[in-house]
């Protein structure tokens, strides 16, 4: 295993071309309606794809992470077994789905004071064929190897745009969690 802060990250695994596409239709999308601002396709573009490519930039384990030191089976390890302080249990999880969505503030300036918020949203979605967690001291030490297939949804004004096509990712070999990770 490797110690890392930072697990991958998605706008590494997407590709810059996918990033492009997907800034040309949010930037198509709010011409066509006055609610996401009414702006000329060209006038905000450069702005939107700058968006696009800082919500994509977002730590893969960190995100989808949360999913699962909720769920049933890992929270039953929440509670470290004071005659085997430091054991590891290894936790097999098989085929599941995890999604976050985020809310990053996407706001277009054009212009002295003009300023217009849109209403956006990131779901990020991991399908895993199954992965092993390994838990110890009531915490997730590290995520063993595995595949993943990763989607991202977006939204604008409550309305789901094309998003970029799904990406199958094989996990690299070990994640150790540094810090490790609590279970609530």
């Amino acid at each position: 295993m490797t110690d890392s802060e930072t697990g991958p990250w998605l706008d590494e695994i997407l590709t810059p071309e996918d990033a492009a596409k997907f800034a040309q239709s949010l930037a198509e999308k709010s011409a066509q309606n006055a609610a996401f601002g009414g702006f000329a396709p060209e006038l905000v573009r450069g702005a939107l794809a700058k968006a696009v490519t800082s919500s994509l930039h977002l730590d893969v384990f960190a995100t989808l992470v949360e999913g699962w030191r909720t769920a049933n089976e890992i929270r039953a390890h929440r509670v470290p077994d004071p005659d085997h302080p430091g054991a590891v249990a290894v936790v097999k999880l098989g085929k599941h789905s995890i999604t976050r969505e985020l809310r990053p503030v996407v706001t277009i300036g054009l212009g002295a004071g003009l300023r217009h918020p849109l209403d956006v949203a990131v779901a990020l979605t991991g399908t895993f064929q199954g992965i092993e967690l390994s838990i110890a001291d009531g915490c997730i030490q590290a995520i063993g190897a595995g595949t993943c297939e990763l989607s991202i949804a977006f939204t604008l004004g409550g309305e789901t745009l094309d998003g970029p096509p799904p990406k199958s990712w094989k996990l690299p070999g070990a994640h150790r969690f540094v810090p490790p990770l609590p279970i609530p």
